[in-house]
Order: C-alpha cells, then structure tokens, then sequence
C-alpha cells in the first residue's frame, strides 16, 4: 500500500545531489590549465639572458613572468645582464601596457643594482631615466601616473645638475602642454613631490609659482590637484612666502564656487596647519570655522570628519579656539550625523574624543562629558550595520588615558560606572577594549581607593567561556602587582595568578606563567618571609604535580625566573629534572625556555646568568639528542644554536656553487674534530697509568702497616716473657729470705750484702720497664703518623677520583657532541646529493616533455 503525499512527501533526490555537487566542486579544470600555463624559468643564467634577449618572440605569460621578476634575474644572470639591458628594456618599452606597469614596479629595483656598479649614475641615466622618460610619454594615463611617481623616487639618485636637465624639463613641458590636460596634472603632482629634491630657492622662484599659476587654471581638476600639492611645497618654502603667497591663495581656494575645490581644501587642511606658525594657524582655522557652515552637503561633511584630527593637532595654548569646541560638541546631533554615510561623522568624533580632552583639559569635561555619555550609550537603529561597535570600542579601548587626563578624583567618580558599564556590555570587542588596559586604568585612581576596585578583577576572571578576557588580565599581573600593595597582592592577585596558571587554555597559563616573576620579585624585595615561601611552595608544586600542563606552567615560569640568582638555590634542580619529563610536550618547553636562555642575545645584565653551568649545558645537550624535541624548536630566531634543524630545502645550482666552500670548511671540521679525539685518548692513556701508580702506592703503604703491626705483636710476647722472669726471681729471693730467717747462724754482713743484690735486681728490672714503655710510645707515634698520612693520601685520591670523574664526563660530553655534528654534516651532504640528484631527474623530465611538445 502506499503512503499518500502528505504522510510522505516525494523529495527530489537529484536537485540535492546537484546542490552538494554545486557546493563542494572543486575546480580541477582551472587547477589543471594553470600548471599548463605555469611559465618556468631556466636555471642557468646564460639561458635566461638569451631569453630576455628575444623576449618579443616568447607568448604573453612568458614575457609577462620574466617582466615582473626582472629585477632578480639581472641581479642573478650578472655583469652580462647590464651590458645587454638597454636591448631588454626597448622589447618592453614596445609592449603592451600591463608588461609596462609590471616594468616600472621594477625600475626601483633595478636602480638599488646599478649603485653598486662603477659609474651608477651614468647607468641610471642611460637605462632607468631613459626609459621613464618614455613611459611620460604614453597614451596612457595609469601609466604616466605611475611613472611619475617612480621617477620622485629615481630622482633622489641623480645630482641636482642632472634632476634639472633630465626630469625638471620635460615635466615643466608637459605642464605647459594646453592640448593633454591629463599631462599637465601629472606635471603638477610632480612639481610637488620634487619640490624637497630641488630645494627652497628653486621651489620658491619657480615650482611654487608654477603650482599657483595652475591652480587658478580654468580647468576644474587642474585646480584641484593644484590644491592638493599646497601641502607638500609648504614643507620646503619660508615662513615669508607661505604668509604673504600660500595662505592667501588657500584662503581663496576654500571660497571658489565649485564645491570639489573647496573639499580639496579639507583634504590638507591638517597638514597644512601642522607647518604654519601661531597667525596662520588662526587664519587656517577661520577658513575650517566657514566651512563647518558651507551649504554643500559634501563640504560640510568632510570638514566635521576632519574637525577631530584638526583639534588633535593644536599645541600652542594661543590656537586653542573654542567655537572649534563648539562644532566637536554637535558632532553627534542627529541633523548632523545624517550628513555622513554609516555614521562616518559620530565615529570620528568617538576616535578622537580624547584628544580633544587633552587640548581643552578637564576644564570642559562639564560640557564633553554629556557627549561622552550619549557616545557610550550609542544604539543601533538597524543592527545589520553594527554602528555602536565602532563608537564603543575606541572609548573603551581609551579609558585608562581619559582617567588619567581627568585626575584620580574625576576618574573615580565619572568613569568607574562607564567602565562596569562597557565590561557588561554583551559585545565580546568592546569588552577586551575596557580589560585590555584595566591595569592602567587603577593605576590612575587614588592609592586609598584602590583596594575597592580589585572587585572587577575578581569578577570578570571568573567567566570560563570568555578565554581571551582571561588572558587579557593574565598578561597584565605584573603592572596589577606593581600598583597594588603586597598585602593585596598576596591576598588577591597570588590566588588569581595560580588559578590562570593552572587554566584550561594554554595561552592562558602562558601568559599568566610568564608574569609570576613580578610577583616573585615584589615579595623578595619586601622581605615577608612568609609571603616569599608561600610563593616558591606554589611555584614548586606546579614543578611537582601529577598533571603535565601544571609541570609545563612551571617551565614557562623559569623563563624569567632564571634572571634571579636566587632561583640556583630555588628551582633549579626541579627544572633539570623536568629536562627528562616523560612527556613530550613539558620537555619541548624546558627546550624552548633553554634555546632562549643560552643562545638569545643579552639585552639585559641579568640574562643568560647560568650559560655557562655544566649542569644546564648537559641538560641541553641531552635535549637536542631527542628528535621530537630537536623538531619542534626554530633556529630561524636563534641561529646561535649548537645543533641546526636540517630543512629540506630546494636549492638552485649557484646555491650549490657557494654551499661548496662551506663543504671544505666542514672537511676541516671534522679532521680538527678527529685530532681532538686523539688527544682526549692520550690523556685518558695518561689518567690510567697515574690510577695505577696510586694503587701501587696504596698496596706499599698496606704492607708497611702490616709490618707494624707484626713488630707489636712480637715486642708484646717479649714483654710477657720478662714479667715471667721477674716474677720467679721474687718468688727465689722469698725463699731465701725465709730459709735465712730459720740460720738465725747466718752473719749480718751476709744479709746485707743480699740486700744489695735485691735493690740492684730492682733497679734493673725498673730501667727495663722504662725502656719498654719509651718503645710503646714511640710505636704509637709511629702508628698515629701512619694513619694520618693514610688519610691525607687517601683524601687526595678521592679529589682525583671526582676531578677524573668530572674529566672523563666532559670528554663524553664532547664526544657525543662531535659524534652528533658528525652525523648531522653526513646527513646534510647525503641530502645535497639527494637534491642534486632530483635537480637532474628534473632537468631530463623537464627535456623529455619539451621534446614531447
């Protein structure tokens, strides 16, 4: 059964494909006919010179290529070139007009490249000159008007003999030339751009006078291009002559009939202001006054657009007038903003409002402050133009200086409201415009009142969508911790610091992680030592957290927090342990912070403070060894860097010509290198044998001490062995002395002389006694004497071990260093080949198509 049309409607399958189709069709047509219409130039320069030597006889494109690279290519082909230019610039001179105008954006070029050969001027003369000479004469008007901007720019080459003889002639002929009117206004925007080459007397006596006489021409457009040069001769003529000659004729100007002359006026009003002095400025600003009332509606809106600019300018006290005020103040009445397209009149007059404020003080602001508040409270009548955008966003973007030219009173009463009005405005442009310079918008305000405003800060961080208003406040931590105390900064701006750091967005935590150091300066110099641990604690937890994008925060803040000497003993070791992150993104940046320490230029004394550390040098040397991070960093910013990323790079063959010479040079490298290396063996040789005559010297002083120690051992056992003799001799004499008491027979005299054999046994065994302590403390000595030496020697071995240790580390170093160079000059010359290779495979592929054509 089927379904009627209304429960399911028939959709033409067909009209959507072709819709699609329509869409997404990708022209491979066109991209087809332009590789056949590719023109490629030959890469041997004796070829392109016989190229350009019959240009007339290539196609268009052909010629039209070589025209606009001509430049290049005479540069490139050499000497040879320049002997055969005049042949190549007369083809094009014959060719048609958009060969031409591509050839005059070249004269430039070709001018800088006769200057460096003998007698330039002459070259200049005959090829450049010459061939502008002719271009003047074309029927074209683009082209004459383009020629003549070139030959101001070619005269500044010539010497003023020159400039009259071969410029200033001709174009005083094509001034004078009554039947072309198109050359006499080209003749007159020349008179004013040469007007500086040709200096005051010549401008005066002649091209001044010339320029006036054309501007009372009958010609409408003769007369206003004669206006419009008033302002580039009067930065040649004499205060006399713009007084008495040019304001007067100006001032006539601005009341001739035709209202297109009177506009020109306006266009140089400014500039022509700028170089009058105090009564011609006030004659120029009655002129301005008269033309704000003109009747034509062009007139008048032109000059309110070019009110606020006029105003800008005004430095001396005595120009100040106020009915100039007057007008600036109607700007955004509704009769007047119907005069401008798009409200041009109402965003001028918002572009320009503190300027305005500056030449009239706050002494006005009474009366600008009401058109401040109708310009900040601009709405949209139709939405599609987007008109209160274009009003806002200048005021917004300009708060902080109002608040500065108002003083800190007025700027906390009148603007504090404007500036919680613009960042709730709904327009996301005219909120980065207010936070973009918040930090100098508090520093405008009274130091008592500024702990009220911090509010703000904490308010709009808050927002997780707007991530560019987040980074906005992050790149301004350092001027908030400048004009805040550190009370307020460790209370507020610290937890605002640590919450951008640890963002979702990582151009936030960049910008907030390259502020700390302002922070970690202001603390240091206050001494808080509470504040300052607080702070290094919070750095080193991001060096320490589990999260990668809180570890790459803390690298970023090393960057600038390497200027400090304080951060060797701080953070040093965490950042060289972050050096071998398993992730790659944290090592890439410790690169990055490492390229820009070691190798950018110092522009301050505290940069680059730990170049020349080991530690950090090895730190690097292991970086630039991991490919993905060798990849990611850029040398074009540091060229000083140890190891070059190899670019793959086409090559031309006088590339490879000069790359030559540098292939020798690094030939020479690489036997210095070797030579390096032999040396390091010896001394490594050298290192070896002295180890081993320590160890020898060891082994003698182990076996001396073992000696020792067995000559104690046998003096102790003699020892022993006497007080066993004394002890029996006692024993013996006991005896005696008994059995003698038993003889009561025995004479007196024999007891005696016993007596006084006891008392010498005494006296002997006494003076052996000492003979033995005087050898135990000699022993002693001897023992202490040894040990001490022992430990002096082995002290001394342990220094050597480090320094040999430190030693043969460095020469690793370097040896990995050569081996990398080494691999890297092998790897370049296999890619000179593999590039030359390819020129050649392209050359023959490039033969055979045009043998197939």
């Amino acid at each position: 059964m089927q379904n009627s049309p209304k429960e399911n409607p028939l959709i033409d399958t067909g009209s959507i494909v072709q819709e699609i189709y329509r869409e997404e069709y990708i022209p491979v047509q066109q991209i087809q006919r332009r590789e056949e219409d590719a023109v490629f130039i030959d890469e041997n320069p004796q070829n392109v010179l016989e190229k350009l030597m019959k240009l007339k006889d290539c196609h268009y494109k052909e010629r039209l290529a070589f025209t606009k690279r001509l430049g290049e290519l005479l540069a490139w082909i050499g000497d040879s070139s320049i002997e055969n230019l005049n042949t190549i610039i007369q083809q094009i001179l014959e060719d048609a007009d958009e060969i031409k105008k591509n050839f005059i954006a070249q004269l430039e070029q070709i001018c800088v490249l006769l200057k460096t050969k003998q007698n330039s001027q002459e070259l200049i003369k005959q090829h450049v000159v010459k061939a502008l000479q002719e271009l003047l004469k074309s029927n074209n008007f683009d082209i004459k008007e383009q020629a003549g901007n070139s030959i101001s720019i070619v005269a500044k080459e010539l010497n003023e003999r020159d400039r009259g003889n071969l410029i200033l002639t001709q174009v005083i002929q094509m001034a004078h030339d009554d039947n072309n009117d198109e050359n006499v206004m080209i003749a007159v925007k020349l008179f004013g751009q040469l007007a500086g080459d040709f200096g005051p007397e010549l401008s005066e006596s002649f091209i001044a006078l010339e320029i006036l006489s054309k501007g009372d021409d009958a010609k409408q457009p003769i007369r206003k291009e004669a206006v419009l040069q008033l302002a580039n001769i009067a930065k040649v003529l004499s205060k006399d002559f713009i007084k008495h000659r040019l304001i007067p004729f100006f001032s006539k100007k601005t009341e001739e009939r035709t209202w297109q002359t009177r506009k020109a006026c306006l266009d140089i009003i400014v500039k022509l202001a700028e170089q009058t002095d105090t009564e011609n400025f006030d004659l120029i600003t009655g002129r301005l006054l008269a033309l704000l009332d003109d009747q034509n509606k062009w007139v008048k809106q032109h000059a309110y657009k070019q009110l606020g600019k006029y105003i800008s300018i005004i430095t001396r006290q005595e120009n100040i007038n106020d009915k100039l005020l007057e007008f600036y103040m109607k700007m955004n009445d509704s009769d007047i903003r119907e005069l401008g397209i798009d409200n041009e009149i109402v965003i001028e007059c918002a572009l320009y409002f503190p300027a305005v404020l500056q030449v009239y003080t706050d002494k006005k602001w009474p009366q600008l402050s009401k058109l401040f508040m109708k310009l900040i409270n601009h709405k949209d009548k139709v939405q599609i133009y987007n008109i209160a955008l274009r009003v806002k966003k200048p005021l917004a973007c300009s708060i902080h200086v109002l608040a500065k030219l108002l003083g800190p009173q007025l700027a906390y009463s009148e603007l504090l409201k404007v500036l919680e009005q613009l960042l709730q405005d709904p327009n996301d442009e005219i909120k980065h415009g207010a936070v973009e310079n918040l930090g100098l918008f508090f520093d405008a305000i009274e130091e008592s009142k500024r702990a009220s405003l911090i509010d703000i800060l904490l308010i709009i961080q808050k927002d997780q969508k707007k991530w560019r208003i987040r980074e906005l406040i992050a790149k301004q931590i350092s001027h908030l911790a400048q004009v805040f105390d550190v009370e307020t900064v460790f209370s507020i701006i610290l937890p605002v610091s640590t919450k951008l750091c640890n963002d979702n967005v990582f151009a936030v935590r960049k910008a907030a992680a390259k502020q700390i150091f302002e922070l970690y300066d202001k603390f240091q110099k206050s001494k808080n030592e509470l504040y300052f641990n607080v702070l290094k604690q919070n750095i080193l937890g991001f060096a320490n957290s589990d999260m990668f994008n809180q570890r790459q925060s803390f690298v970023i803040m090393c960057e600038k927090l390497m200027k400090f000497e304080q951060f060797q003993v701080d953070f040093l070791e965490a950042f060289i342990h972050l050096g071998q992150d398993p992730i790659k993104n944290v090592r890439i940046t410790v690169a990055k912070v490492l390229q820009k320490h070691l190798f950018k230029p110092k522009q301050e004394a505290n940069e680059g403070l730990f170049r020349d550390q080991t530690s950090i040098q090895t730190l690097w040397n292991l970086l630039i060894k991991d490919k993905v991070v060798l990849n990611s960093l850029d040398n074009k910013k540091y060229p000083n860097t140890i190891l070059q990323k190899s670019q793959q790079v086409q090559l031309t063959q006088s590339q490879i010509k000069v790359q030559q010479p540098e292939q020798q040079q690094q030939e020479q490298q690489q036997q210095q290198q070797q030579q390096q290396q032999q040396q390091q063996q010896q001394q490594q040789q050298q290192q070896e044998q002295q180890q081993q005559q320590q160890q020898q010297e060891i082994e003698q002083q182990q076996q001396q001490q073992q000696e020792i120690e067995q000559q104690q051992v046998i003096q102790q056992q003699e020892q022993q062995q006497q007080q066993q003799y004394q002890e029996q001799e006692q024993e013996q004499i006991l005896s005696n002395q008994e059995q003698q008491s038993l003889n009561t027979s025995v004479p007196e005299e024999n007891q005696n002389k016993e007596i006084m054999i006891l008392e010498e046994q005494f006296e002997k065994s006494n003076h052996i006694d000492q003979n033995n302590t005087n050898v135990e403390i000699n022993q002693e000595e001897q023992i202490t004497q040894t040990i001490d030496n022992n430990e002096i020697d082995i002290k001394q071995h342990t220094q050597e071990e480090t320094q040999e240790a430190q030693i043969q580390m460095e020469s690793e170093i370097n040896e990995k260093q050569q081996e990398d160079q080494t691999q890297e000059l092998q790897q370049q010359q296999n890619e000179e080949k593999e590039i030359q290779e390819d020129f050649q495979n392209i050359q023959k592929n490039d033969e055979k198509e045009i043998e197939q054509e």
